[in-house]
């Protein structure tokens, strides 16, 4: 059967990439260990300023259903489901597209996986970062590098962010047309706060000859910019003028569950950072607590999930960040994060809660809160869902339809893992 599968999804990609070719469609895949999502939303915002950007419904990481996202088509889990779906896509492909630029995050989990995306040839290939991510299968930082770096292999100009690529894992056959960007690189940014404000950002942008002063974002954090910076390099790439890059610097919106911010009861405000977590971004995102105004912070972590033999060292680094001085509390879901993260915040003197699961980190969240605070979720899926806890804090429970993973499916799955999940 994987046999047959491999053969249909070496079919589909033929279908796809002759439809590719035929549309004269630019392609620019996405790749690294962290920031992937947010990158590829702030490229779609950016170009969409010039071209028309494909805007998917669904998104998928895989080779095997990569084809569902350009065509807007559901995963089916059933044979006969799957064999339906692939006949929808091989129709599909024989059409006429109706987008000019398509931006695609392209994921690994296993070693060798990066190469099967080679089909796409994308005419620009962005690499986000090297870091940690799925240790149980990469087992080094260095095997992570050249799965990441594979990239570069199959795209016709890479793009690659200075700031998140520790230099000694940088190949030495790296091309030379390689365009970096990051503090201290030619496309650049500052981040600064004004004054008393939580959630009014603004930055200065270099892009090669354009330079851009006091743009208002949408996005916390200096890490934030990261994505912007990427979007602006591509964006010069794709010969955006100064005041199409400026646009779509300021229309960029944080995606669900990236740094977004939030009303929380009690004037509070709230940081939802609970799409996923590595020791980086975990620590990027405290930076970004640390900074804003508040009577009271707080820091809700999870479970750091995937880094394997790494993990209890992931969660410790991140525990030790923890700063009694700037946190008035620590809640922490999940198991690694409630025996290694917790051991080392309690060791820096924090206030510490433990909890099994993000309801009851929820609960007990709504009790300490205090008025005009502010509070960083952040976490990973399995076990953890952080996003959950950050109802019981909501200013407005319709901004639940602004958190991730709340379709049924999710939800279901929230429900089996956790018995003190609300039921239908």
């Amino acid at each position: 059967m994987e046999k047959i599968k491999s053969l249909v999804v070496e079919m589909l990609n033929r279908a796809v990439s002759r439809y590719i070719a035929r549309n004269n469609i630019k392609v620019i895949a996405v790749a690294g260990s962290i920031g992937k999502t947010s990158t590829v939303g702030a490229l779609r915002t950016m170009l969409s300023q010039h071209y028309k950007v494909h805007q998917p419904k669904t998104a998928y990481n895989t080779n095997k259903s990569v084809h569902l996202e350009l065509f807007d088509l559901e995963f089916a889990s059933s044979i006969v489901g799957w064999a339906i779906v692939s006949c929808k896509v091989l129709l599909k492909a024989r059409g006429k597209a109706d987008y000019e630029v398509l931006v695609i995050e392209i994921g690994t989990d296993h070693p060798g996986e990066l190469a099967t995306f080679a089909w796409l040839q994308p005419h620009i290939g962005v690499l986000t970062a090297v870091a940690p991510e799925h240790m149980e299968h990469f087992k080094t930082l260095e095997a992570v590098a050249k799965e990441e770096f594979e990239i570069m292999n199959f795209c016709k100009q890479l793009v690659a962010n200075k700031n998140s690529i520790p230099g000694q894992l940088v190949p030495q056959d790296l091309p030379e047309s390689t365009i970096w960007y990051g503090l201290g690189e030619e496309n650049r940014a500052s981040y600064y706060i004004p004054e008393g404000s939580q959630s009014g950002v603004e930055a200065d942008f270099t892009f090669g000859a354009h330079e851009l002063k006091k743009v208002p974002l949408q996005v916390l954090g200096q890490h934030s910019l990261e994505a912007l910076l990427a979007a602006g390099a591509v964006g010069v790439l794709c010969e955006l003028t100064k005041e199409e890059i400026q646009r779509g610097l300021e229309a960029f919106q944080p995606v669900k569950g990236r740094m977004q911010p939030l009303q929380g009861a009690q004037q509070s405000f709230l940081i939802d950072d609970s799409y996923n977590a590595s020791p980086k971004a975990a620590i990027a995102a405290l930076g970004v607590l640390y900074s804003l105004p508040g009577a009271q912070h707080i820091a809700v972590l999870g479970s750091m999930n995937e880094m394997g033999e790494y993990s209890e060292k992931a969660h410790r680094e991140v525990g030790t960040y923890c700063d009694p001085d700037k946190l008035d509390l620590v809640i922490t879901i999940g198991e690694d994060a409630n025996n290694y993260m917790a051991a080392e915040a309690k060791l820096r003197g924090c206030q510490v809660m433990t909890v099994d699961s993000p309801y009851a980190a929820g609960a007990y969240l709504a009790q300490q809160l205090k008025p005009n605070s502010v509070v960083l979720f952040k976490g990973s899926q399995n076990g953890v869902f952080a996003e959950e806890a950050i109802k019981s804090v909501l200013a407005d429970k319709k901004d639940e339809t602004r958190l991730v993973r709340q379709s049924e499916y999710w939800m279901n799955i929230k429900r089996q893992q956790f018995p003190d999940a609300p039921t239908l």
